[in-house]
């Protein structure tokens, strides 16, 4: 064997070991927690889609004993027919704090539609809040008029 046909297997044996090592590593690493932000756009979208069954488990256990799944596809019909109406596409419009009925601050965020953006306002918001900053599912959505300026 030759001494270039060595090193190329020294080579290729060290590449070898630094991608399984690799894949080792990304298999034994926790998953990324989704942040909520994600989780209201992929709430949003599926809403969007009319996938109302994809969507209902998204919310809280204490919003569905309240909302039916004849009740929230009634309520997220709103939204789909605004998402016929402006495409699908949404982009992060504001996220914030704000303080529900129990006078506890929970985070919220509004989306836009893109096909919105060249507005210097958009007309609607796509509103989704959470209990608290690491809650995993939707507290509470709707649409709202986006505040306009007074002309």
């Amino acid at each position: 064997m030759t001494h270039s046909t060595q090193l190329l297997r020294k080579v290729l044996f060290t590449c070898l070991l630094i991608v399984c090592s690799g894949l080792l590593l990304a298999a034994t690493s926790p998953p990324r927690k989704t942040s909520q932000v994600q989780l209201t756009r992929k709430f949003l979208l599926t809403v969007l889609q009319g996938k109302y069954r994809d969507a209902y488990p998204l919310l809280t256990s204490e919003t569905r004993q309240r909302l039916t799944t004849a009740q929230f596809r009634t309520d997220s019909r709103v939204l789909y027919e605004q998402g016929k109406r402006f495409g699908p596409r949404i982009t992060l419009y504001k996220l914030g704090f704000r303080f529900g009925d129990d006078q506890q601050a929970h985070p919220f965020y509004q989306f836009h539609f893109a096909s919105d953006t060249l507005r210097a306002k958009p007309q609607v918001l796509l509103d989704v809040s959470f209990r608290d900053s690491t809650a995993t599912q939707v507290l509470t959505f709707g649409l709202v008029p986006a505040p306009q300026k007074k002309r």
